[in-house]
């Protein structure tokens, strides 16, 4: 006996949780079949609104029963009837599907209890869980019957009848949709619209209602502020329908409103990190060296670092990673640990780069790598040594503003294979006063207005025509930034000027 009376609540229960799907369904099965009427729909239908006129007696809603076999009835009658019913027979199955739907979403089944009888079941009151909607329409028929088959479907309706009691209604009330006719007496439609939006913002949709034979005429109808239309001979159930779509985007969009604020606080956490790891030992630049560094998103795929070494070295580094923003910078702290951790030990370049290689090979996916210049200038400044791994054509520059020499790409960029050999770069003698320019690809890619590219000739004019050689990075910078106008960058751009010849470290 104990094991039957568990199987039955066992079964009333997976009948109750059932019961917010079956709802839905004929919610849409309705909905669907009004806007095109068809034989599936209404089979569908019939089998759905048949189960639950059986079923729910069995479990102890009776009230569930007796009105779903009221409204099979109807609808026997209705298709018997050619499935063209008059106003007075549409009335009567709408209000059929609304007295169904009350009992089957009746508080009593959130808590398992046995729900009352039809009567007491009608007397009932459901807790409000539907849309505050401002009804404005002039045709006390229309908008009582809208009102009274809107209330019965969950939703709380702010019934007006004109432009002045809109305008008193949203004084007091928060509607969170507003059905609003086109010739609303009282006001024109733009001057209404005007100070609706006034009063709600423009958050609040408003759609507006329209005899049929004027819908043609609201083809502009969003030049005056509303979000739709509507004929207004419209059913019920349409109405419902917006009421639901646009409730639904409102929710999307407060999650997407969540997601925005939850992201701006991951991405300011995460630049303070960033901030924090990049700027370590990097406040201060060194006499020979001028930085500029602009990102085409939150966060630069770019890196310019320097590291003092032990014996009085330095090591310079500008890295450009593949792609923009937190994936491509991503990288950069792994390559500003590898410098400035082995810079301190006085690692020797070609470990620095075979380490920084091995670990973005192992660490970041195939399609991410880094193209970077590593620059190690002797600690009494009259040599350097270069490695040029996949960016653009570093440039030796003379103090009177010539091209001496170009360092192009010799080696893979950084990651793409486990191990490279890297050699022991290019050693240059330092000579006489000059300035050596790193540069990742985002300078001479840089777009104006038109889409054309900066290019490498007219960085090169731009260097031929600086006539203080102390202001050289600055001229290319206000150059580039000329070239792009109002336009971001598409992509990082970073840009390394180091000063050869002109000073050197204390002994």
């Amino acid at each position: 006996m104990n094991d039957f009376h568990n199987k039955l609540v066992h079964l009333k229960t997976a009948y109750r949780n059932a019961l917010p799907e079956k709802i839905d369904k004929l919610e849409n099965l309705w909905r669907a079949y009004l806007q095109q009427p068809d034989t599936e729909h209404l089979d569908e239908l019939q089998q759905l609104v048949h189960g639950l006129a059986g079923s729910g007696s069995t479990f102890g809603y009776t009230a569930i029963s007796q009105a779903a076999r009221s409204l099979q009835n109807q609808l026997k009658q209705w298709r018997s009837g050619g499935c063209d019913p008059g106003k007075d027979d549409y009335r009567h199955l709408q209000n059929g599907f609304d007295e169904l739907l009350s009992h089957m979403r009746h508080p009593s089944l959130q808590t398992g209890a046995s729900q009352p009888t039809v009567a007491s079941a009608s007397a009932a009151r459901e807790p409000f869980s539907g849309s505050r909607v401002l009804l404005a329409e002039s045709n006390l028929e229309i908008r009582g019957r809208f009102t009274l088959a809107l209330e019965k479907m969950g939703h709380r309706i702010y019934p007006a009848h004109d432009a002045e009691s809109v305008l008193a209604i949203l004084q007091q009330r928060k509607p969170e949709l507003i059905f609003l006719r086109a010739d609303l007496p009282g006001a024109p439609l733009h001057e209404l619209m005007a100070r609706v939006r006034k009063q709600v913002g423009e958050d609040i949709p408003v759609i507006l209602l329209a005899d049929q034979d004027d819908i043609c005429k609201l083809e502009n109808c969003l030049d005056t502020g509303c979000n739709d239309f509507l004929p207004r001979n419209a059913s019920p159930c349409l109405l419902d329908a917006k009421i639901r779509m646009f409730r639904n985007i409102a929710r999307v969009q407060r999650e997407l409103e969540h997601y925005r604020e939850r992201t701006e606080e991951e991405m300011k956490l995460a630049q303070q990190v960033f901030q924090s790891v990049l700027q370590q030992n990097q406040s201060r630049l060194p006499l020979e060296l001028e930085e500029w560094n602009l990102a085409a998103s939150h966060f630069s795929g770019d890196i310019l670092l320097h590291a003092c070494c032990p014996d009085g070295s330095l090591n310079l580094f500008l890295g450009d990673f593949t792609g923009h923003g937190l994936p491509a910078a991503v990288g950069t702290l792994i390559a500003a640990g590898i410098v400035q951790g082995m810079s301190r030990k006085n690692m020797a370049p070609e470990k620095i780069l075979a380490e920084l290689n091995r670990k973005l090979s192992t660490v970041l996916p195939v399609e991410r790598y880094c193209a970077g210049i590593f620059v190690r200038l002797d600690p009494a400044r009259q040599y350097l040594q270069l490695w040029n791994c996949g960016l653009p054509e570093a440039l030796l520059i003379s103090s009177e503003g010539e091209l001496v020499r170009t360092f192009p790409s010799r080696q893979l960029p950084l990651g793409i294979t486990a191990v490279q050999e890297l050699g022991e770069g290019e050693c240059i003698e330092v000579e006489a006063p000059a300035s050596l320019l790193l540069m990742s690809d985002g300078v001479t890619e840089a777009l104006d207005s038109q889409g054309n590219l900066f290019g490498s000739e007219r960085l090169l004019r731009v260097i031929e025509d600086n006539e203080d050689d102390e202001s050289l990075l600055q001229a290319i910078r206000r150059a580039v930034l000329e070239h792009m106008g109002e336009r971001p960058p598409a992509d990082d751009i970073s840009l390394m000027r180091i000063k050869l010849g002109v000073c050197q470290l204390p002994q």
